[in-house]
């Protein structure tokens, strides 16, 4: 039976993370919300609507489910103006050894806003597209792959997830999955992050989207 591979996309399929985080800051100062972007990689990137909220809520942070939103939404439009497709990527698309689907922390209407122009909408529909919105608790908690594994029709022991935030690879273990950490385009330290993500448990690490595909077919055999 082939593997399912679960991909995460701001930050993985595409380099979103760096024009998302500084826009969060701008957008985050217009609500009166006082955020620094050090704030933003720490408590924020990575996470659902619902996520953010709650953290924003815990850090004292006089918000609501509508701003979140209203920020979520001026992002994804800024995003989508400047979005470019992960090199070498679409190699792995290609692949017919593996089955495909995406599990994000964004809305199915800002994913799917992502994906044509991309012109990745020949590869990821309504049937294999999953939202944190489709669930009760978004990354770092795993709902979100066991439901897309589930929609898939696969066991979590047959599924990869490729994730670049902390929360994402904390949410692919929690759901007993196999979890590639992507680090092409991360915000943090580099060496720093990847201790981190070492003390979480088992987890491969790539740099590349040739590291990812060689790393595929080697725990496809």
């Amino acid at each position: 039976m082939k593997k399912l591979i679960i991909w995460d996309f701001d930050g993985v399929i595409a380099d979103t993370e760096h024009i998302a985080t500084d826009k969060y800051v701008e957008l985050a100062k217009k609500y009166n919300i006082s955020l620094t972007r050090n704030d933003v990689i720490k408590y924020i990137v990575g996470k659902g609507q619902h996520k953010q909220l709650e953290t924003l809520i815990s850090l004292g942070k006089k918000v609501d489910a509508d701003i979140v939103k209203q920020i979520n939404d001026e992002i994804s439009a800024t995003v989508n103006k400047n979005i470019s497709l992960t090199d070498n990527i679409e190699d792995i698309f290609r692949l017919k050894e593996f089955s495909q689907c995406i599990a994000t922390g964004n809305s199915l209407d800002g994913i799917k806003a992502r994906l044509k122009p991309l012109n990745l909408d020949r590869y990821f529909n309504k049937e294999n597209v999953f939202s944190a919105s489709f669930v009760a608790q978004g990354k770092p908690e795993p709902d979100l792959f066991l439901y897309a594994a589930d929609k898939m029709k696969y066991a979590p022991k047959d599924c990869i997830v490729i994730e670049d935030s902390i929360y994402g690879i904390m949410a692919g273990i929690k759901a007993n999955m196999t979890v590639i950490a992507y680090l092409e385009h991360i915000l943090y330290d580099k060496n720093e992050y990847i201790k981190e993500i070492n003390a979480l448990g088992k987890v491969y690490i790539c740099n590349n989207m040739i590291e990812v595909k060689d790393l595929l077919l080697t725990l496809n055999k």
